[in-house]
């Protein structure tokens, strides 16, 4: 049986590694997963504030809506979308399509993302009088 190596063997490794796109595509899926789980625990707290007090909610939506928190609205976007895109890659992978593929549809994919970004934040910026 294999001795179980821990966190810093895993993160060592992981630097060590050359961040080619299947290494790249596998931390930026973990990290977008790990960020949109920390996203949901923080908005079911914000949203508890509703049953707890309305006044108090009514204030954090007006501080929530600040161009601070709308730029992290268009993180937490890029974060879904790039999240979700690469989930499908990984959907389609497994159903052994673009199995020989694989860089491009990833790279394919991030542009969608960023060009679905750009109109977000176009989107955002001319409804708030930015542009």
């Amino acid at each position: 049986m294999e001795k179980h190596r821990g966190f810093p063997y895993y993160t060592k490794r992981v630097l060590r590694a050359s961040l080619e796109t299947g290494t790249f595509a596998h931390l930026l899926h973990r990290i977008t997963g790990l960020l949109i789980v920390v996203y949901l625990f923080l908005h079911m707290g914000v949203i508890s504030l509703a049953f707890i007090n309305g006044q108090t909610f009514d204030d954090v939506m007006v501080t929530f809506s600040s161009p601070f928190f709308l730029v992290m609205d268009l993180v937490l976007f890029a974060g879904v979308m790039i999240h979700g895109l690469n989930g499908i890659r990984i959907m389609l992978f497994d159903m052994g399509l673009f199995t020989r593929k694989q860089k491009e549809l990833f790279w394919g994919l991030m542009v969608v993302a960023i060009v679905s970004v750009l109109i977000a934040t176009w989107l955002v910026a001319t409804a708030k009088g930015w542009w």
